[in-house]
């Protein structure tokens, strides 16, 4: 049995005592799981990580494209990386930075994973402008594509290979 959830999961919030994750299965093929299923967990690994790279560059593709763009920092600071167990996640990078000048010569520094929950779930006094489930939502069907189409390049890789686990450096 395949140890992969093949899960998408994005994450708008800066702390994790306050994350509020928004879970996302990619892998429903059965064909799909049985060839995992059939791989020893080295090769496993290699294909998942891959497949998972490759939809949760589509997911973000499609965050950035429904973020809302008042200055355009939260946009540039969506990112992907890859979990030790293979899952996608897709999260707002806390390392980013903006700094900019004000009037009177001080420097502002906007950090945007700091607003980002704020972002899409909204407060009190400001409405929601979700960007992380919509784009989880319309790209659903693209990410498992493109992680079908980059795992079963990655089963045919083997296939050529004779399926002793070396790999080309394609």
């Amino acid at each position: 049995m395949t140890r992969h959830s093949g899960v998408i999961w994005c994450s708008s919030a800066w702390k994790t005592g306050i994350d509020k994750v928004i879970d996302c299965k990619i892998f429903e093929s059965a064909d799909l799981k049985a060839n995992l299923a059939a791989l020893p967990d080295r090769l496993e690994n290699r294909v998942m990580r891959k497949a998972m790279g490759k939809a949760g560059r589509v997911v973000v593709a499609a965050a950035k494209n429904v973020a809302p763009r008042r200055t355009g920092a939260l946009k540039r600071s969506i990112k992907s990386k890859l979990t030790k167990q293979g899952n996608a996640k897709i999260y707002v990078d806390p390392k980013m930075r903006i700094e900019t000048a004000t009037a009177s010569g001080a420097v502002r520094v906007h950090q945007p994973s700091k607003i980002a929950h704020l972002v899409e779930f909204g407060t009190v006094n400001a409405a929601a402008h979700p960007f992380m489930r919509p784009a989880l939502d319309t790209s659903r069907g693209a990410a498992f594509q493109a992680a079908e189409v980059e795992a079963k390049k990655q089963f045919d890789k083997m296939t050529l290979a004779g399926g002793s686990g070396k790999w080309s450096k394609h």
